[in-house]
């Protein structure tokens, strides 16, 4: 159900884009936003590019097949607390608008909010920064490693027909990493 809406609300991003000839889609996502990702990819099993969690220029996460899936997705408050934004709105006298599931415990990125992150915080009160180097550093490894992989695949893969040929000597001395990507 969680994926279901995240897929219909970039879809609406989407199509607004597409009708204004949009450059780019901006989100209104928060450092929290990124802490409670990270947290979500760890529970859910993730290996080193999912703790990359949300970065602050990303690509536009739809299906392929329209033109558009090129489109940068930015998040200028992605280094700003949800708090201090909402604290921003109230300076200004505007009343920011939250979903009533936001306080559900059903969906589990709200327990996730709701619960497992304050319990982290009462064991750790800078979790939250604990969780965004440890995403900062996964995200550097991440990109070492797919580089890594790029000039692997330059120097032992070449097209055959249908087919793609792979150098065994070359593919077998990169390291494992390596060769997984």
């Amino acid at each position: 159900l969680e994926e279901a809406a995240r897929e219909v609300r970039y879809g609406f991003l989407l199509d607004v884009a597409r009708a204004t000839n949009a450059a780019a889609v901006a989100t209104g996502h928060t450092r929290d936003d990124a802490v409670e990702t990270v947290m979500l990819h760890i529970l859910r099993g993730t290996g080193v590019h999912g703790l990359r969690g949300l970065e602050p220029v990303a690509r536009f996460p739809v299906a392929a097949g329209w033109a558009g899936a090129a489109l940068p997705l930015l998040r200028p408050l992605i280094e700003v607390s949800r708090a201090e934004t909402v604290e921003y709105c109230r300076s200004l006298e505007l009343v920011p608008r939250e979903d009533s599931s936001n306080r559900s415990t059903f969906h589990l990125r709200n327990r996730i909010r709701l619960e497992l992150l304050p319990s982290m915080r009462k064991l750790n009160p800078r979790i939250d920064e604990a969780l965004l180097r440890l995403s900062g550093i996964a995200a550097a490894d991440d990109d070492f490693v797919s580089s890594a992989a790029r000039e692997l695949w330059k120097r032992c893969a070449s097209p055959c027909g249908n087919a793609i040929t792979i150098e065994l000597h070359e593919f077998v001395a990169a390291p494992p990493a390596v060769q997984a990507r």
